[in-house]
């Protein structure tokens, strides 16, 4: 089985773009890295609010882009309920919130298959474990 592509702007936080083999960048769409305003199912939402201003404040620049606005809203308004009430938190939606934070790459085994700038972590120093 083939892995799946990796995106350009993974290519290119990891310094392995190259024209000749991912294509001249003038030729493809921009996936602009601006994000828009909260989605109101977010706003509404103290949990929702504060997971998304994390995951925005903390995400490597180029990684989420706006495609990515649904998924993400999802995840932060899924995140809240969880965090809100964990004991009534249903396995599907234990298994919803697992695979939003797969597509994000919100996980070990999915962060390390998009890539980016090390920050201090791994074999050159310490990890740093945020709670």
């Amino acid at each position: 089985m083939a892995n799946n592509r990796k995106p350009d702007n993974v290519h290119r936080l990891n310094g392995t773009y190259a024209v000749t083999r991912h294509g001249n960048p003038d030729d493809k769409p921009d996936w602009s890295t601006e994000f828009p305003d909260m989605p109101d199912c977010v706003a509404s939402n103290e949990g929702a609010k504060k997971e998304w201003n994390r995951i925005l404040a903390e995400a490597p620049s180029g990684v989420i882009t706006r495609t990515d606005l649904p998924l993400l809203a999802l995840h932060c308004v899924t995140w809240a309920a969880f965090d809100k009430d964990p004991d009534s938190f249903l396995a599907a939606d234990k298994t919803q919130m697992r695979l939003t934070e797969k597509e994000l790459g919100f996980t070990p085994v999915s962060r390390g298959s998009i890539g980016g700038a090390k920050k201090g972590g791994g074999a050159d120093g310490p990890v740093t474990i945020r709670r």
